[in-house]
């Protein structure tokens, strides 16, 4: 685990650093690929604890007072805020790819302009999760402080946690990955169709074709990569609340 994290925060602040030094590599994509990497050391900061805790099996929150409850809220509400902005953002990304593939000489919809597109990100996660605030906190069972979730009036104590996650699968994941894939697979289709053997193209349109398709292949690889990693968790999780 410690090298997975050290790997990913390196490659992470390699990769903020890049793009933020080279005007070149500041292109429409990059951003949404910049923001995704900013949300991951976010989540890098939070995440450390939480699988030190899953690995060991020590629950108890060791830290004391009204900063422990604080920190409680605040890595919670980071963790998913994080993980939604990286959805959100790979959602972006392949319509951004799909519009400069499909429309290579209009310009995008102004709605997936990074200084549209990355604020709202942030704004739709803070609205979602920001109800962590009131919820999470910091009990004390046997001696022991734990980090922990109670949803109680004006919300549902028994069903209010459920239907919340419900409402986090659903526009995480159950609605945005079917989407991707169905843009992916259009894109690739016409990536393929433009690809006809034997037919002479300018240097400039070569170069643009092959660019359109390594990016398409990184963002492919980048959203079946999380799939992978993230559906198991998720079915467990399913299946342990709803079955």
């Amino acid at each position: 685990y410690t090298a997975i994290v050290s790997f990913s925060l390196l490659g992470d602040i390699a990769l903020v650093a890049i793009i933020c030094k080279y005007k070149h590599m500041r292109t429409k994509g990059n951003y949404l690929v910049l923001n995704m990497a900013v949300s991951d050391i976010a989540a890098m900061l939070v995440l450390t604890r939480e699988i030190y805790v899953r690995h060991t099996q020590t629950w108890t929150w060791d830290v004391q007072d009204w900063f422990g409850d604080a920190l409680c809220k605040i890595s919670t509400f980071i963790r998913d805020v994080s993980v939604s902005v990286s959805i959100h953002s790979m959602v972006f990304l392949t319509l951004n790819r799909f519009f400069a593939v499909v429309h290579p000489t209009r310009p995008a919809p102004r709605l997936l302009a990074p200084r549209v597109v990355i604020p709202l990100t942030w704004i739709t996660a803070f609205a979602t999760f920001g109800v962590y605030f009131r919820v999470y906190r910091t009990i004390t069972l046997y001696g022991n402080k734990y980090c922990v979730s109670i949803w109680e009036p004006p919300f549902d104590p028994i069903t209010a946690g459920r239907d919340f996650y419900l409402v986090f699968m659903t526009s995480l994941f159950i609605i945005p990955l079917p989407l991707m894939a169905t843009v992916y697979m259009a894109t690739a289709r016409k990536l393929k169709r433009q690809a006809i053997p034997g037919e002479a193209l300018p240097e400039n349109e070569k170069r643009r074709r092959k660019r359109n398709k390594n990016v398409v292949l990184m963002a492919v690889t980048v959203t079946a990569s999380f799939m992978i990693c993230w559906i198991p968790q998720h079915t467990l999780v399913i299946l342990h609340n709803f079955f």
